[in-house]
């Protein structure tokens, strides 16, 4: 969905000032590393185009959950379940698979 579009959903602007204000956007690297010491099956996608979530995290998430399945997407956005949703369903069956 377009930024444009996005938008004009109602409510959208003051959720996403709430997720700004709420959400802890930093400062999650014990609870990746926690999760990696658990061995719980992750998957992540990352866009290399995303301008929320730098590609740089990747290699952070990476470092915290060695056994994560990453995967990075050229050109790819904040969001990829619209503009790559064959991708994002295979990572998500390989997930399940591994579960």
């Amino acid at each position: 969905m377009p930024p444009a579009q996005q938008a004009a959903i109602p409510g959208y602007y003051p959720s996403l000032l709430n997720t700004l204000r709420h959400f802890p956007l930093d400062g999650l690297q014990g609870s990746f590393e926690a999760v990696g010491v658990r061995g719980t099956p992750v998957a992540a996608l990352f866009g290399a185009g995303d301008d929320l979530i730098p590609i740089e995290a990747a290699d952070i998430l990476q470092a915290a959950i060695p056994k994560a399945e990453i995967e990075r997407v050229d050109g790819g956005s904040h969001d990829l379940v619209m503009e790559e949703p064959e991708r994002v369903l295979a990572a998500l069956d390989r997930l399940i698979k591994r579960s």
